[in-house]
């Protein structure tokens, strides 16, 4: 079991796992007033649907300023948080041993957002796979030294602070860009096409990495093949 703890897959897996549970914990603590208009969003785009989410009114909360991505990413956290909340209604209703102080946390106001934050911790951790994945196959650094860059964002407080306390969605576009960065340096071209738009409908300041992608596109898929057949 020790051994298998030693190989560098486990100990990345350890890493992220640790990661997770930080943020997951961090996630119930507090959360951004913004949050209420991402719950919002969702909400009415699970009840409604996604036609005309841009130009309906919304009771209390602003219209949407964010990219359809990012929307449809709400909607998934306000779907999770309900069919959360009916199991645990179920559960409590049902079974006598089932402990009641559950229900009162489920309905509390920072968990139920804390379920608006999933897609920016569930990003924090892809990006950490990203990094270790990066700097290791195409910056050959060794295996010990991936895992301190990786570790270095995921469990920096201006990483977590954002998405697992305030519930921003900034690693949201981010994981996209670093990964469409990924797909071009294995020359999977269409790949990181596809994941570089993901980023701009994820959010729209995903655009300021355009020069770069685009730059790395062309060193990649034009620059490199001419220059081998040389």
């Amino acid at each position: 079991m020790f051994t298998r703890l030693k190989s560098p897959s486990a100990q990345l897996l350890w890493l992220l796992l640790a990661s997770l549970f930080w943020r997951l914990f961090l996630s119930v603590q507090v959360y951004s007033g913004d949050l209420n208009n991402h719950y919002g969003w969702g909400q009415s785009l699970a009840k409604f649907g996604p036609v005309g989410a841009y130009d309906r009114q919304y009771l209390g909360i602003m219209q949407p300023t964010y990219p359809p991505l990012a929307l449809s990413a709400f909607t998934t956290g306000f779907g999770l948080y309900q069919l959360k909340l009916s199991a645990v209604y179920f559960l409590n209703s049902t079974l006598d041993v089932f402990p009641s102080p559950l229900v009162w946390f489920m309905e509390d106001g920072d968990t139920r957002q804390a379920f608006q934050k999933v897609i920016a911790i569930v990003s924090d951790i892809g990006i950490g796979v990203l990094i270790y994945l990066i700097s290791r196959r195409q910056l050959s650094v060794s295996h010990r030294l991936g895992l301190g860059l990786s570790a270095l964002y995921l469990f920096s407080p201006a990483t977590w602070y954002v998405s697992s306390l305030w519930g921003q969605i900034e690693s949201f576009p981010l994981f996209f860009v670093l990964l469409s960065f990924w797909w071009l340096s294995t020359d999977c071209f269409l790949a990181g096409s596809l994941a570089f738009l993901g980023a701009l409908l994820a959010k729209q300041t995903a655009i300021i990495f355009a020069p770069v992608f685009y730059l790395l596109l062309f060193y990649r898929h034009l620059y490199v093949p001419t220059h081998q057949k040389e």
